[in-house]
């Protein structure tokens, strides 16, 4: 529901809730604490019964060159597939751009995941050091983290003077977790950017279509 009213707001510019009510089709319990909660997040303004989207500043694109030869249109396709789960083969049959290219666009996509919650993994980690529990998929290893009943992946061991271990039931999620990586993780292509794919697959774990594309045009900063 909130990625659907986000994409509302950007598109009405501005709206009061008699205008978005009969869009929205549900209960106002449901979607009315949504704004109160973007316009504190500062994403909505809300001025005299009208909210009001607040755009952000413009700003020097970080994207890869690659991005500046597709149209608006296209690059929404392809993250629209990329969420959905299908292979840059299927992409191609379907779009404009060659598999090639899509490739590009999806290793950019793992890549911009993997970092996220690798940030978010040393932060954690910082604050309270633990002992990496290694595991292998194709031969390539890979440092799991558990902090906050989210697992983490890390391509290289993170060090400490202090480490601490696992908890037991955190041990017990790892291998639940793994065990499911291990089952989507099956082709040895994704071989080379194994903990990339790592992160991908965590990421997608349990998420509708809806939430994984609001998450990764924030990611993306589009």
């Amino acid at each position: 529901m909130r990625g659907k009213i986000l994409k509302l707001a950007k598109r009405l510019n501005k709206f009061t809730l008699d205008e978005i009510e009969p869009i929205l089709l549900a209960d106002d319990t449901e979607w009315k604490p949504i704004l109160e909660e973007l316009v504190s997040e500062k994403i909505l303004n809300f001025l005299n019964g009208t909210y009001f989207y607040i755009k952000k500043q413009s700003q020097k694109s970080d994207l890869p060159m690659f991005f500046q030869f597709h149209t608006k249109e296209e690059i929404d396709m392809i993250i629209k597939c990329f969420c959905a789960g299908l292979t840059s083969t299927k992409s191609a049959l379907i779009l404009e751009p060659s598999e090639d290219v899509i490739n590009e666009f999806n290793k950019y996509f793992r890549q911009t995941l993997y970092q996220k919650q690798e940030k978010e993994l040393i932060n954690y980690f910082d604050k309270n050091p633990k002992i990496a529990c290694v595991r292998t998929f194709y031969d390539v290893s890979v440092f799991l983290y558990f902090y906050k009943s989210k697992l983490f992946v890390s391509k290289k061991i993170l060090k400490s003077e202090n480490l601490t271990k696992h908890t037991k039931n955190e041990m017990l999620q790892i291998k639940i977790i793994y065990s499911r990586l291990k089952r989507s993780i099956n082709h040895s292509t994704m071989k080379k950017f194994m903990p990339h794919h790592g992160a991908e697959h965590i990421w997608r774990y349990g998420k509708e279509f809806e939430q994984l594309k609001y998450e990764l045009y924030q990611n993306l900063n589009l």
